[in-house]
């Protein structure tokens, strides 16, 4: 994969990174969090699939409010929204999916985090969820 192309340096950091937003993004966040954590860590600056992406987070304030719908048990999330709807969506969306070995449904929900604009690692919105990618996010708390 991409993370051991560029530990085994047999691509450079440069196009580790023009690599790395594309592929979690057309891969629809399969790629492997735990592998693309240290990746997206290692960024300089943020990340942007096109120009359009690039004037959208520009725009942005220097502190932002996000969220992001998911399980309780999930604690490695890096794709936060910059919109409360779409994390909501997310929520409850994986509540219908998401079950114990028991049987019994996994309890979702909705963090949210203020975080420096200079935080955000990647920022894309070509699939209309406003994502970002973040690597802290300790300071989250459940909205609901």
């Amino acid at each position: 994969g991409l993370h051991k192309a560029y530990t085994a340096n047999r691509i450079t950091k440069e196009q580790m990174q023009k690599q790395l937003l594309t592929l979690y993004v057309n891969n629809n966040n399969m790629v492997n969090t735990i592998e693309s954590y240290p990746l997206f860590e290692s960024v300089d600056g943020t990340l942007f699939i096109d120009e359009n992406d690039a004037n959208e987070y520009n725009a942005l304030p220097n502190t932002v409010t996000l969220y992001r719908g998911q399980n309780i048990e999930d604690l490695n999330g890096i794709s936060w929204t910059l919109d409360y709807d779409i994390a909501l969506q997310f929520a409850f969306r994986h509540r219908m999916t998401i079950v114990d070995e028991d049987g019994e449904s996994i309890e979702t929900g909705v963090l949210k985090v203020e975080v420096p604009k200079s935080q955000i690692k990647a920022y894309t919105n070509t699939r209309g969820e406003k994502e970002c990618i973040i690597t802290d996010s300790s300071n989250s708390e459940w909205v609901i």
